[in-house]
């Protein structure tokens, strides 16, 4: 009697359900997304973490963006001569170290543009404050002269009031990514698209920031007085 001819299984056809299983999560999970990630004293994951705030479990490009805000406050506070081309000049800095750290960080971590990356919000919220005071230069058309018609507690009202301006404007922008934003970071899946669309939100932000407190002021001045 003849023997029962038994298939031998090909090199690409798994033998066990355990081996078909881990077929599927191989397919499933690229081994490049389960790299092991660089050190947090590395100088490329301190500079992606903006110094560990990107390590924050929950929302952590929002603590990106307020990290920005408590430096954008303490230049505003310290910094009497030229504080604008100072910012400028770290936002630029940031913007160049960024580039350099994405590479090396992403690669280790196997994924483009991950959550912990907030050196691109330090950024971008810098960047929104800029547009808003250099472009329209609107502290020198509007906000300072009502500072002197009505001293210090409204000086403190517009500053915070620019402050929430800013924070919810760019952090929308940088969520939703609206047309170009959204082309840039889909599009340039490299460690300047990372760092660009952030910038890109932050004009945005410091656009639109400027015309609704523009707007205001036109409104509301009137009713307060002629400033001096």
């Amino acid at each position: 009697m003849p023997k029962k001819q038994t298939k031998k299984p090909t090199a690409n056809e798994p033998t066990t359900k355990k081996s078909l299983s881990k077929q599927v999560l191989e397919k499933a999970v690229p081994q490049k997304a389960i790299k092991k990630p660089l050190p947090f004293f590395h100088p490329a994951s301190l500079i992606c973490t903006f110094f560990g705030v990107g390590k924050i479990p929950f929302a952590p490009g929002t603590f990106g963006s307020l990290a920005a805000m408590a430096i954008i406050h303490l230049a505003m506070v310290n910094i009497e001569l030229y504080m604008e081309l100072k910012l400028a000049a770290f936002a630029a800095i940031c913007f160049g170290l960024g580039i350099w750290a994405c590479k090396p960080y992403t690669e280790a971590l196997g994924v483009h543009d991950h959550g912990s990356i907030v050196i691109d919000e330090v950024v971008g919220q810098i960047v929104a404050l800029l547009v808003f005071m250099v472009g329209p230069i609107i502290f020198q058309a509007t906000v300072k002269p009502i500072y002197a018609l009505q001293g210090l507690e409204w000086l403190t009202l517009t500053v915070v009031s620019i402050y929430i301006l800013l924070f919810v404007t760019f952090r929308l922008f940088d969520i939703f990514k609206p047309w170009i934003i959204r082309r840039v970071q889909d599009n340039m899946q490299n460690p300047i698209g990372i760092m660009l669309d952030d910038v890109l939100a932050g004009i945005a932000s410091g656009l639109t920031c400027a015309a609704i407190y523009l707007f205001f002021m036109i409104l509301v001045v009137p009713w307060i007085g002629k400033p001096v």
